[in-house]
């Protein structure tokens, strides 16, 4: 225990050291000199200010407005950087994602769904250490895999909006960090997550973009900007009601996908669309809003979501006999549905 708390202390002490060491200076000498030149002017004026036995007005109200300003640019600086830092913090989280993937693949062609699904818990529980971490906020993580009802063959000939119809998401499994409470599924499955029913799986599922972020939920849906079936099962009457039924109010999701050029097919399965092999949408929320940012959090993401479908594209080669998942039944990992 004294030797864990040395080395802890031991690390935090070459940090602060590596911090100011001169060789950033080296690597940065013009901004160096320009921090440097500003404290000095600073310290000089205000020197001279505190000095003078009569100092003018004028002087005054400009040290004032200089400690002003210092103090506002020190607490931008701050709110930067802070989550920068668990960025930096949080990559020992996220490095076990990759661990995790790794030795999964040595023994895929021997791993059951039993382990297959275990393996995918393990990773979203990664990821959500990791985002919580850099929100400061609890947060779930799920896979929903696509389903069809009827079967791909059902939407040969029909249109992206007349698929969506018939495509819905199905909860696979989630991470074991969290607690997911219930839904009322007193109607499942006639009550099922159609794409049709929900803004984020309609518009990663058409390829509009790379990531859907909605950090808002109450505020667009007061807007009618934002769509869930969810709102069903867990209790209708949002608007005007004061309360959020909703047990995530910011979301950001990803498509386990991989875009496909116009020459190029996938040999082992069917695709739900041709654009892209789509198997489903990894899914992370947050009870709080405004949490995410799409310059650090969509990249994060995207790169796991990346990870995940070769990962499941492997196994599902493997274990399904060149069938989509929309095509054969996988029995969710988590004895209940939730989300």
């Amino acid at each position: 225990m004294a030797w864990d708390t040395y080395a802890y202390h031991n690390e935090k002490w070459n940090r602060l050291l590596d911090s100011i060491s001169t060789g950033r200076f080296w690597r940065y000498p013009w901004e160096s000199i320009n921090l440097i030149a500003s404290v000095i002017t600073i310290s000089l004026f205000f020197l001279a200010t505190t000095k003078t036995t009569n100092p003018e007005f004028w002087h005054v109200i400009i040290l004032l407005v200089y400690l002003a300003a210092a103090i506002i640019f020190a607490f931008i600086q701050s709110l930067r950087y802070a989550r920068k830092a668990r960025y930096a913090d949080a990559i020992r989280i996220f490095h076990p994602i990759a661990h995790i993937l790794r030795d999964a693949m040595y023994h895929i062609n021997t791993m059951n769904e039993s382990e297959f699904g275990i393996t995918l818990k393990n990773i979203l529980s990664a990821l959500t250490s990791g985002f919580e971490i850099v929100t400061g906020t609890k947060v779930r993580a799920c896979i929903k895999l696509l389903k069809v009802d009827g079967g791909i063959a059902g939407l040969q000939g029909l249109d992206i909006d007349h698929r969506r119809e018939k495509i819905y998401a199905e909860l696979f499994v989630h991470d074991s960090n969290s607690d997911w409470p219930n839904k009322n599924y007193s109607t499942y499955p006639n009550d099922k997550d159609r794409l049709s029913c929900n803004s984020a799986f309609c518009s990663l599922f058409r390829g509009d973009c790379n990531f859907y972020l909605e950090n808002n939920i109450p505020r667009a849906y007061r807007y009618r900007a934002y769509e869930n079936s969810s709102f069903t099962t867990y209790g209708k009457g949002i608007q005007g009601s004061r309360s959020w039924v909703l047990p995530y109010r910011s979301t950001i999701l990803w498509p386990i996908r991989k875009l496909l050029k116009p020459t190029e097919s996938t040999p082992h399965r069917k695709t739900l669309i041709e654009t892209h092999d789509v198997l489903g949408f990894l899914c992370v929320d947050s009870a709080s809003r405004n949490i995410w940012t799409s310059r650090y959090d969509a990249e994060i993401g995207a790169a796991v979501a990346d990870l995940l479908y070769l990962f499941m594209d492997k196994w599902l080669e493997n274990n399904l006999k060149n069938c989509h998942p929309a095509e054969q039944a996988i029995k969710s990992v988590d004895a209940t549905k939730s989300q």
